[in-house]
Order: structure tokens, then sequence, then C-alpha cells
């Protein structure tokens, strides 16, 4: 109740205390595990881990700490406490946490490492801070940088090709073709079409008036970006330009539709299925991985691409193309993500391959997916009847939603009513009795069954055969 009478201004007062409070024993929790012995780095409580970093200082624990732990507090301090430039290069290339990663670029001074940074990183974007960075670094740092490194050159020489383009939308823009560059200097894309000569960008802007409701000038852009290589006679080229729609409700910039993919269509054509294969499993941006994928032809190579890409969407992509039932079951059974393995067995027909999915898969929806498909009678009837799991599956987990799937496929009443009379799953015995039309055993079944709901679903079952006599 007292609450109720505090100012706003008392209130704030204590939440800051509180607060205070708060990080003070969070402190003095980390000053105690500091004079503790051998505080351990594999401790499963992260104060515990942060108070062993507040006393390491070697780089190479440091750096792996700051990659590996799954605590941001942990990985950040271990940042914090690195002085070595290759060591914040290797966080900032290896991390797959965002705030780890800018924590890391933050530190960051050598113009080389910023460099490989942008290059090498885990996300397919240059980051704001790189570009800044190696922008308004001194002019003699700068030509250092280009003249003793091969990718300082190609990322001051892309980011010089957006100079003219406006502050307000460079980085996004470069954040769209990035990607391409990225891919063109991979090593073995760059051994067919040759290295990156040069890069140019060119923008304009266009604007469209609208009239009505809301009246004024919208206004939007004109893209084109053309990439030299070595090895090609022709550029890679493209030109993008805003699509203003007829009725708008905003008068707001709108981008152009700019795809690091539409400039990479020659090259494609070059390029081995061995390589295409090997692009689109290594590759994180999943739009040019799925240009790829649709160039694979080789159906051994996209059962391969479908279980090792390291993108969902490309792995979706790879398994969407895939007609060979030999690689769709192989697939089905062997990739180790549960949504590809469902989506292979979606595409199959081998009814062996379905019934022994159906059985023996660990995820509940490959199970179901292929139960689906399954119109073998007598597997559909193993699968009904048995109240088990494979060994394959937890034996704790009952798999009644799988049997209900088999149950709905039966053709033949009497096994359906041998799971009515006899099975031990209350819940697969109700779900049974809507599949059954023996009234008289119905009428048995709602008077002597133990559990109520299944007898009020024999009931229910009666009155819907008598409404449709």
């Amino acid at each position: 109740m007292l609450k109720l009478f505090l100012t706003i201004k008392e209130e704030k007062t204590m939440r800051s205390l509180h607060s205070i409070l708060f990080t003070t024993l969070i402190a003095l929790q980390i000053f105690l595990l500091v004079g503790c012995s051998n505080p351990s780095l594999n401790d499963k409580n992260p104060i515990v881990r942060l108070a062993a970093v507040q006393k390491i200082t070697d780089q190479v624990i440091l750096t792996k700490v700051a990659i590996e732990d799954e605590d941001y507090s942990v990985c950040k301090a271990a940042v914090e406490k690195l002085n070595n430039q290759a060591a914040l290069a290797n966080v900032a290339i290896e991390s797959k946490d965002l705030y780890v990663h800018r924590a890391a670029i933050e530190k960051l001074t050598d113009l080389t490492m910023l460099a490989n940074v942008a290059m090498e990183a885990n996300n397919w974007y240059v980051d704001k801070e790189i570009v800044e960075k190696l922008t308004n670094a001194p002019i003699k740092e700068r030509i250092a940088a280009r003249t003793n490194d091969k990718k300082a050159q190609l990322i001051y020489m892309f980011i010089y090709a957006f100079s003219n383009v406006p502050d307000a939308h460079r980085i996004e823009l470069m954040n769209k073709i990035f990607p391409a560059i990225r891919l063109l200097s991979d090593s073995d894309v760059a051994i067919e079409v040759g290295e990156i000569v040069s890069v140019s960008v060119n923008w304009s802007s266009k604007s469209e008036y609208y009239r009505g409701s809301l009246e004024g000038t919208k206004e939007g852009e004109n893209v084109d970006c053309s990439i030299k290589l070595r090895n090609l006679i022709k550029p890679l080229s493209y030109s993008w330009s805003t699509k203003f729609p007829i009725i708008t409700s905003d008068l707001s910039f709108l981008e152009a539709e700019v795809k690091a993919r539409d400039l990479l269509g020659p090259i494609l054509e070059r390029l081995s299925q061995t390589l295409l294969a090997s692009v689109a499993i290594k590759i994180t941006d999943s739009d040019i991985g799925d240009a790829f994928v649709e160039k694979l032809t080789d159906p051994l190579l996209q059962a391969k691409v479908a279980m090792q890409a390291k993108e969902y969407n490309v792995r979706d992509a790879a398994v969407k193309k895939l007609t060979d039932q030999a690689m769709l079951a192989k697939v089905a059974v062997d990739a180790k993500d549960y949504n590809v393995r469902c989506a292979a067995v979606e595409k199959l027909t081998d009814q062996k391959v379905l019934a022994k999915i159906a059985i023996e898969e660990k995820s509940e929806n490959v199970r179901y997916a292929a139960v689906k498909k399954l119109t073998d009678q007598a597997a559909l009837v193993k699968i009904a009847m048995e109240e088990r799991v494979s060994e394959f599956r937890d034996p704790s987990i009952k798999d009644q939603t799988i049997r209900n799937a088999a149950i709905a496929k039966l053709t033949d009443k009497s096994v359906i009513a041998k799971i009515v009379v006899e099975d031990k799953n209350k819940y697969v015995r109700e779900f049974a009795v809507w599949w059954l039309t023996d009234q008289a055993l119905l009428t048995q079944v709602a008077t002597n069954d133990k559990d109520s709901n299944v007898c009020a679903a024999a009931r229910e079952q009666i009155n819907r055969l008598r409404s449709k006599e």
C-alpha cells in the first residue's frame, strides 16, 4: 500500500537504488569468485565463467572464450581483455553473436585486419563501423593497407565504388551488393572467372508525384552496378530501378529491389556442377545459394547440398529440386535437419522406405509425413496396432499421433474394431471410434468402455451414423 503514496520521483529513485543494489551484488559475487582458486571456464554458471575471465591474460584462451562461450557478458569480457589485433580479427570473423562481432570491431584499428574481417566474417554484409574506420583512417595508413594486402585492395575498391551514393542509402546499398563481391572473391570461383579487376556503381534519384487523398512526391532510385573480372570479356552488370505503386499510403523513400544474385547469371553458366554444389553448401547468403541450386542437375550433388548446406533455405531448395527417388530416400534417412527429412519424405513414393521411416524415425513430424504417404495396408496395420516405440526413440514417448494417422488410412474395419475394443491407449481407442461403422459394437463400447470420453465418442458416432440413414 505504501507504494500508492509515493511520488513519481520517489518511485524512480527507489528503482534506481534497486538497480544499483543488484549491480553491486553481482560485482561483489564476481569479486569473491575472482579471489577463489581456479574458477572454471566450463562452469554452468556464467558468473563463475565471467570471474574466470577476469584472471586470464592469455590471448589464445581469451579468443576461444570470446568465440565459443554461450553467454554474451562472458564473451564481451573476453573481448575487452584482448589487445592482440589478429585475435580481435579472429573473434570478429568467427563469432556467431552479432554483438560480440561488433565489440571486436570496435577495438580493431589495423586496417588490413579490418579489411579481412569485412571479406571473411560469417555475416554477408559489410559493417558500417568497418567502412567508417577504413575511410576515415589517415591517408598514409590507407595507402599502406591497399599496397600490402589484396583483400584490403578489394574492399577499398568496393567502398570507393559507392562514393556517388548519398550517405542515407550508401551502407544499405553496399550490403545488398556485397554478397556478390564475397562470392567472386572465393578462391575456387576466382580460379574459373578470374579476380575482380574493377567495381563501379552509378546511382541516381527518380520520383513519382501522387495526387488524391495523399498528395506529394515519392522518391526512389536507379542503381547500376558493373563488376569486371579478369577472365571474362564482358563485365557482370545489372540495373535496378524503383517500381512505384499505382497507389501509395505514404511518401517515404522507396528502394529499388537490388539483389546480388542478379549480377551472377553469366558466371553460373560457366561453373561446373561440382563447384556449384560446393558454393551452395558453404554460402551463407540464401538468395545466392538458391541461384546456385537452380543450376544443379546432378541428383547426387542435389542430395549433398540438401544434407550439408549451411543455410536452411538452400537445403530446402535442393530438396525441392530433387526428383531421384534413391537420393530422396537417402536424404529422408540421413539428413540432420528434420525439416529437410520431412520435405524429402513428402516426395517419396517407395512404400518400403516410407514404412521404415514411419516406424524408425526419431522425429514425430517426419514419421507423420511418412504415414500420410503410406498406402501399404500391411505397414499401416503394423503401425496402427502396436503401442510401442522403436529402439531409436525415447521409450517414454507414446506415438499415438502416428498411430491415429495410420488408423485413418485403414480399410480393414475389423482391425479398427480390434483397436477400439482391445487397445490399452484410451486416446487411440477414442480416435478409432470415429472410423467404426458397426453400430452394435459401438453400442457395446458406449456401455462398457472404462473411459468416459471413449463412451461419449461412441454414442456420438452412433448418432452420426443414424442421422445419415
